[in-house]
C-alpha cells in the first residue's frame, strides 16, 4: 500500500495533476514516516506472536504520505509549499486601492480576505507550470497600486493557478487575466474591474457607487435581483430586462453596474440571484 501511495503521488506530479512541491512538503513531516523504524523493529520482534503486526510499518508509511498528500492541498501554512502565499501592509490606512494580475496560463480565484491584510495571495495546489506569485506594491497616502507577477526560481515550485483575496474597507480598482477565472466579489467594494478569461464566472454585489466592468471572455456574470445593471455589447440577458440597441438594461434604479463587452464573439451571460 505504501509503494502504491508512493506511485499515485509520483503519477500525480509526473502528469502534473499535484505540484512537484507536494514532495517537498511529504519530506517535511518525515519524523511521522520515521515511526515506520521503531515500529518495525518492534513488529519483527512479535512476528511469532502476532503476524498481523508485520503490517504496521507499511501503514505508518501509508500514513505518512496520505497525511502529507492531504495537508499540502489543504494549503496548510506550515509546510514548504506555504512559503510561496505572501500577504500584503495593514488595510486600515488604505481607503483605495488598485490591483493587476495578469498570468498567461493557469487559473485565478479571486474573493474577500481574512483578516486586517489589505490583500493577500497564493499558489492553488495543483499541477502546472506557473510560478508563485510575487507582488509590487506602492502606496501613496491612504491609496495603493499592486503589481502581481510570476517569480520562476524553483522548478519545486510549480502550480496551475492563483488565488487572491482582498481586504474589506478598502475600495479596488482591478484588472485580472487568466485563462480561467473564478471571482467572488458580493462583499468587495468595486470602482472598476476589467476581466480578460476563456471561460469562468464573476459573482457581483450591490455597488455603493456606479462601477464601470469590462469582460473580455465567455464569461458568467451574477448580480443580486433589484440592482441597476447596464449592459453594452452582445450578451444573455435575465427574462424582463429592456432590450436596447446596443445591450440590456435591468428595471432597477439607484448605484449599478456597467458592463461592456469588450469581445463581440464573448458568449457572456448575466445572471441574477
Amino acid at each position: 500500500m505504501a509503494v502504491v501511495t508512493a506511485l499515485v503521488v509520483a503519477f500525480g506530479v509526473l502528469t502534473q495533476i499535484l505540484s512537484p512541491s507536494v514532495v517537498l512538503d511529504i519530506v517535511a513531516l518525515w519524523p511521522l514516516g520515521a515511526l515506520a523504524i521503531p515500529v518495525a523493529v518492534v513488529s519483527w520482534s512479535r512476528r511469532r506472536r502476532s503476524p498481523r503486526s508485520l503490517g504496521l510499518p507499511g501503514l505508518v508509511l501509508v500514513t505518512w504520505l496520505i497525511a502529507g498528500l492531504g495537508l499540502h492541498l489543504s494549503a496548510w501554512s506550515e509546510l514548504p509549499s506555504g512559503a510561496a502565499d505572501v500577504e500584503g501592509p495593514d488595510a486600515m490606512p488604505i481607503t483605495t486601492a488598485s490591483m493587476t494580475v495578469e498570468i498567461v496560463s493557469g487559473a485565478l480565484e479571486v474573493g474577500p480576505a481574512v483578516g486586517a491584510a489589505l490583500y493577500r495571495l497564493g499558489p492553488l495546489r495543483i499541477g502546472g507550470q506557473l510560478g508563485v506569485p510575487e507582488a509590487f506594491e506602492q502606496t501613496n497616502g491612504a491609496a495603493a497600486t499592486v503589481v502581481v507577477g510570476e517569480r520562476l526560481d524553483s522548478d519545486w515550485y510549480r502550480f496551475g493557478g492563483w488565488w487572491v483575496q482582498l481586504g474589506a474597507g478598502t475600495r479596488w480598482a482591478l484588472q485580472i487575466a487568466a485563462v480561467e477565472v473564478e471571482a467572488d466579489l458580493s462583499d468587495i467594494d468595486l470602482e472598476s474591474l476589467a476581466v480578460v478569461a476563456r471561460s469562468g464566472s464573476l459573482l457581483l454585489g450591490s455597488p455603493t457607487e456606479d462601477a464601470t466592468v469590462s469582460v473580455d471572455g465567455p464569461l458568467r456574470i451574477s448580480v443580486p435581483d433589484g440592482v441597476s445593471v447596464l449592459v453594452v455589447g452582445p450578451a444573455v440577458a435575465p427574462p424582463g430586462w429592456a432590450r436596447l440597441p446596443d445591450g440590456w438594461a435591468s428595471d432597477a434604479s439607484g448605484p449599478g453596474w456597467r458592463i461592456e463587452v469588450v469581445n463581440s464573439e464573448a458568449a457572456v451571460e448575466i445572471t441574477t440571484r
